[in-house]
């Protein structure tokens, strides 16, 4: 399994409005596709700047492709994110996922 990687950061005024866009372009984008096993939005608002954490989980480099394209490091952004964003970062990050439990434990 991989996890995907992509930060942002937008103004704490912007942000929620920016978290719903977010669910409405990335995240179901990101379900739509197949080989794509989640996809999360983590939210930190300092009370000035928000950052927005998207992790999605991926069964394999090629799935990501689908979503992404040939250049899985680049970042995929939608016609809107420029509105919102304070900087558009080129590149995501991808790790090797190693533990993965939902379960709770006994």
């Amino acid at each position: 399994m991989i996890a995907r990687t992509w930060r942002g950061r937008t103004t704490s005024e912007d942000g929620p409005r920016y978290a719903q866009y977010v669910h409405e372009t990335g995240i179901s984008g990101l379900r739509a596709i197949p080989g794509n096993l989640a996809a999360m939005l983590f939210l930190h608002d300092d009370g000035e700047i928000m950052e927005h954490l998207v992790v999605s989980l991926w069964d394999s480099q090629e799935a990501i492709e689908r979503f992404a394209g040939a250049d899985t490091s680049r970042a995929v952004y939608y016609p809107e994110d420029d509105q919102y964003l304070l900087e558009m970062p080129d590149h995501v990050t991808h790790y090797e996922v190693d533990a993965f439990e939902l379960e709770p434990t006994a």
